[in-house]
């Protein structure tokens, strides 16, 4: 199996740390190392630099190499333009044919995401590995959510292909793309559910709209809370704040954005929240303005986070 680490993207999910130059995989953030650096020292105990392969294009290429100059730069497959996951696997597909190894399986090992322990991460290669080298199957890895996610696909788990005790590989049994009519539906559903059960407290100034639904929450100025102060007061309840101030042509915007995968218990117990929060603002205004409390870190100086952004993690 030949490892290709992929990477590209524009800068923004850790924006303003992360830039078009200088992405989030190359950031320092752990113990003075990026991702794309840990990534690479995993591989390293399986792989020789000259068996790792780089996915990348010209920008981000120079970056990888200063980074891991021990990786022959004829090993760098350059996208010609940014495309999605299927153009850059297909692309990967096409350059290691070039070299002749049409015949052998390649993982693409994206660095977004930190592996631990790297050795678990390396057996499961070798199943993988296995497994391909049998079928002409396509075999993906994913995360199981501990809560509902916006904005990803999923990926419904079914019968077991393989034997390890470790590791187990399964078979996909559903694809669950936002595409997909039905889910679709549910999305559009669940937004405008949520919608109907909280605008007595929170306007939608431009109706309940399709997937989300944009509120309004201006009329609590008055008690001296804004729309920040009712997404930190969310955190205390173990919700994910939505995303607040935009769309900009609603003043204090709260977008919120049901994925279809929510259950009607986990939209009334959030419907239920905002509503609970609506009356603290005009009550207690004190527990939104002063939120979070039980977080492991409470306000941040957002003004000054923004100009000396430090997302560096070091162990205690």
């Amino acid at each position: 199996m030949k490892p290709v680490i992929i990477c590209g993207g524009v800068g923004t999910k850790m924006w303003p740390a992360s830039r078009q130059k200088n992405p989030k995989h190359f950031l320092p953030l752990i113990d003075g190392k990026s991702l794309f650096e840990i990534s690479y020292e995993v591989l390293k105990k399986k792989f020789k630099p000259s068996e790792i392969y780089v996915s990348t294009n010209v920008g981000q290429a120079e970056m990888a190499q200063k980074l891991a100059p021990e990786i022959p730069k004829d090993n760098y497959i350059l996208e010609p333009e940014m495309k999605n996951h299927g153009p850059a696997t297909g692309l990967v597909a096409a350059f290691l044919m070039k070299k002749g190894l049409a015949d052998e399986p390649f993982m693409l090992v994206q660095p977004d995401d930190l592996r631990e322990p790297g050795e678990k991460f390396l057996e499961m290669m070798e199943e993988c590995d296995r497994i391909a080298r049998g079928t002409d199957k396509y075999i993906t890895g994913g995360l199981k959510p501990d809560f509902a996610v916006m904005g990803v696909d999923y990926l419904i788990k079914g019968e077991r292909v393989n034997e390890s005790e470790e590791i187990a590989v399964n078979k996909v049994d559903k694809f669950l793309w936002r595409g997909i009519k039905e889910t679709a539906e549910g999305a559009v559903l669940n937004a405008n559910y949520l919608a109907a059960r909280i605008e007595s407290k929170y306007p939608m100034p431009y109706g309940r709209g399709m997937h989300e639904c944009v509120a309004d929450g201006s009329r609590f100025k008055e008690f001296g809370v804004k729309t920040l102060d009712i997404a930190k007061r969310l955190l205390e309840f173990g919700f994910h704040a939505p995303t607040v101030y935009f769309p900009l042509i609603v003043h204090e915007a709260l977008m919120i954005e049901p994925t279809e995968t929510a259950t009607k218990d986990e939209l009334d117990r959030f419907a239920d929240t905002m509503l609970q929060i609506a009356d603290e603002a005009e009550k207690s205004p004190e527990l939104l303005t002063g939120a979070p409390r039980n977080t492991p870190v409470s306000r941040f100086d957002e003004a000054a986070a923004a100009r000396s952004p430090n997302v560096r993690w070091r162990k205690q």
